[in-house]
């Protein structure tokens, strides 16, 4: 299995080559800071090991709390002595610290620095309850504050099997050990390693794991960097994402080709239906030409014959006026007219006289009409009989 490396100078590829045969091992981290990143304790805690997370900045603290459930999380500060001590914390970083000649160093670079106060506790006093159990590493990184971590833990007592520390200035190369180094190898601790950032020391009654602490981290150890495996694992789920959107699009082709063959086909249907249909209108359209060049022709036979009859009306009247019958009847009318005009005229002249003899002039009147019916009935029978 593929060593996975979360620490900044890979101090956890160097613990694991010298504690890969203790299994459910023990640790301690002062100055934990984030569970994850460039943390020294994270690949040990994914193998089973399990401890004590020393961290004062709360953000941090309650990250802890919630990626180690099996690690006992300490939101304080550990020291020489129980008291309260300001923390100068610089957010999102592992630059916060308990030193104020530190912190005003970090704030005269631009650092925006936040002060809280927090409570400090021995680190003898808050690994009583770690002293029937053995504890296989203990890491101290509290930026210029390690000394007065030392101080506040009796190694004689508490025999951690290898020592990390951080030691040199914060955010700078040069080295800080010669302040609290004694305190450690008076205590039967022998010097193992200096990785550029940190010490390493080994209890004297596990001095055969030194030459597994002597070299730094490389190719033999067969290790990964975290972010590498992140960055792979995020590559992978963005290949498996672009697979399946490739295989979505290629569902989504499909399904499109056969509704883009459905609509081909419907399109066909609905071509054969204005071709039916187009032909239909052409054959009514001929239909009623035809209709219309019958009704045409109907129609001028009408006019033929209606102009025939009426030519034959007219003539059939020029015979009637020619005949002897109309002329008898235009006789008649000429006696009748000269009584009309003569009854306006006696009328005019003797107005209400004429009143007197109303039943000689109705006499008159009806002998006329007889003799007129008389006529125009002997007149319609000729022309009946010459019709037929």
């Amino acid at each position: 299995m593929t060593f996975v490396s979360y620490a900044q100078n890979f101090e956890d590829v160097i613990l694991f080559r010298a504690l890969k045969h203790v299994w459910n091992g023990t640790y301690v981290d002062v100055g934990a800071c984030d569970p994850e990143k460039d943390s020294v304790t994270k690949a040990f805690y994914d193998r089973g090991w399990s401890g004590l997370n020393i961290e004062p900045v709360e953000a941090f603290h309650k990250r802890l709390a919630a990626a180690r459930p099996r690690d006992l999380n300490i939101h304080a500060a550990a020291g020489d002595v129980e008291d309260n001590l300001t923390c100068y914390v610089i957010n999102e970083t592992g630059l916060s610290t308990l030193d104020k000649d530190v912190a005003e160093g970090h704030r005269s670079e631009g650092y925006e620095i936040h002060e809280t106060l927090v409570p400090m506790l021995p680190l003898g006093t808050i690994l009583k309850d770690f002293e029937a159990r053995p504890i296989h590493f203990l890491k101290i990184d509290v930026e210029g504050f390690e000394d007065n971590v030392l101080a506040g833990i009796d190694l004689r007592r508490i025999r951690p099997w290898i020592l990390i520390i951080e030691a040199t200035l914060p955010s700078q190369a040069i080295q800080t050990h010669e302040k609290w180094e004694q305190r450690v190898l008076s205590n039967g601790y022998e010097f193992a390693f200096f990785d550029g950032l940190s010490r390493y020391y080994i209890a004297e009654e596990h001095a055969d794991l030194t030459p597994r602490l002597a070299i730094p981290a490389n190719v033999f150890d067969h290790y990964e960097i975290a972010y590498s495996v992140e960055l792979r694992a995020a590559l992978q789920k963005a290949e498996e994402s672009y697979t399946a959107l490739l295989q979505q699009m290629e569902r989504e082709r499909e399904e499109a080709a056969g509704y883009a063959a459905t609509l081909q086909d419907r399109i066909g249907e609905l071509d054969q239906i204005v071709a039916d249909r187009e032909l239909a209108l052409d054959g009514l359209r001929q239909e009623t030409a035809t209709s219309l060049e019958a009704l045409r022709e109907e129609a001028a036979k009408e006019v033929q014959r209606l102009h025939a009859a009426l030519q034959a009306s007219i003539e059939h009247s020029a015979r009637i006026e020619n005949s002897r019958g109309w002329r008898l009847i235009r006789l008649l009318r000429w006696p009748l007219n000269r009584a009309r005009l003569a009854k306006r005229g006696i009328a005019a002249r003797f107005g209400g006289h004429l009143k007197a003899a109303p039943a000689r002039a109705g006499a008159v009147r009806s002998e006329i009409k007889f003799a007129a019916k008389e006529l125009a009935r002997r007149v319609a029978l000729k022309a009946a009989r010459r019709k037929f």
